[in-house]
């Protein structure tokens, strides 16, 4: 891509879904964690998701959630 002398890099062009939160255990604890807040009856429901509210400025965890924006927003902060 050609560089934009007028952006600050680095900088997102496409993504999709949200990342897995902190400490999540790896793909098999992403995994896990996914279907435990797929399923409201879960017993661990509700703690799985207010712990994964760290990482989403207390909205409720979406695993689809993608905003190229707010990823932006995070990128520009890096030095």
């Amino acid at each position: 891509m050609p560089v934009d002398e007028e952006k600050r890099y680095p900088v997102c062009v496409a993504g999709a879904r949200h990342r897995p939160p902190e400490d999540a255990g790896g793909v098999s604890g992403y995994e896990d964690f996914l279907s435990i807040i797929s399923d409201p009856e879960h017993p661990e429901y509700n703690d799985y998701l207010v712990w994964a509210e760290k990482d989403t400025d207390g909205r409720k965890f979406d695993p689809e959630y993608f905003y190229i924006n707010e990823v932006n927003r995070a990128l520009a902060k890096v030095k």
